[in-house]
């Protein structure tokens, strides 16, 4: 991308699917969720968020998939002699 940072979402796979966000039926790089108002969040005046990533890995994305789509681009960069960073956060 043109970006000096991407941002990937890996969607984690649960045996409890998350019914609180979905993926943008238009654009596959963005993800919507809904926050029931009704539940205790430190903001509940707001239930809707929208956030738009360089790409998205649902659910059913293998590590191959992840290293295909983040791992291969990072390492090209620093063969090219670029610095590269692969920043993962997650639990």
């Amino acid at each position: 991308s043109d970006s000096a940072i991407d941002v990937f979402l890996r969607i984690r796979p649960s045996k409890n699917p998350s019914t609180y966000f979905e993926r943008d039926e238009i654009d596959d790089n963005r993800i919507r969720f809904k926050v029931p108002v009704d539940q205790s969040t430190v903001n509940n005046t707001r239930s809707h968020y929208g956030y738009e990533f360089n790409g998205v890995l649902d659910e059913r994305a293998t590590q191959k998939d992840v290293f295909q789509k983040v791992g291969i681009p990072v390492t090209k960069n620093v063969l090219d002699g670029y610095n590269s960073t692969i920043f993962a956060y997650g639990q």
